[in-house]
């Protein structure tokens, strides 16, 4: 069998970070990517670590604040198949089985909720024309 040329031993930029992400393992709470190995190197910054906590306890502040906003909105006489009552249920057990993955959900709903707003505000000015103190574009400009 014939040799295999070996390696360089001096990697690139893209080597390296090709290296760094093998050694990266995906954190089962954080969605993030934390060392495999923990090496002097590797390991995060206290202010990375403080900043990671915040984060967490932000996250599981904001999934009790819509869970106290979701029993809030429940009528009173709601039936078991309200649909309001079926989320709000849903979500109590979501939290009950996995509040991890309840802080998840809740950050993504968030994030939908916000590119809704800011697409219907979009459209809004759109639909609303061109301001009256706005410049206009020339001839020039709006043929391309």
């Amino acid at each position: 069998m014939p040799d295999m040329p070996s390696p360089s031993p001096k990697r690139g930029p893209l080597g390296e970070l090709v290296a760094y992400v093998a050694r990266q393992k995906p954190h089962a709470v954080l969605g993030t990517l934390v060392p495999a190995r923990p090496d002097a190197t590797d390991r995060p910054a206290p202010e990375a670590r403080t900043l990671q906590f915040f984060k967490r306890t932000w996250s599981r502040l904001s999934a009790d604040q819509r869970l106290a906003q979701s029993r809030a909105c429940l009528p009173d006489n709601a039936g078991p198949l309200n649909s309001q009552h079926l989320v709000h249920r849903s979500l109590l057990l979501m939290r009950e089985l996995s509040p991890e993955y309840l802080e998840h959900f809740v950050g993504y709903i968030d994030a939908l909720q916000w590119l809704e707003q800011s697409n219907e505000a979009a459209a809004a000015e759109l639909a609303a024309g061109p301001r009256p103190g706005a410049p206009r574009r020339s001839a020039a400009l709006r043929r391309g």
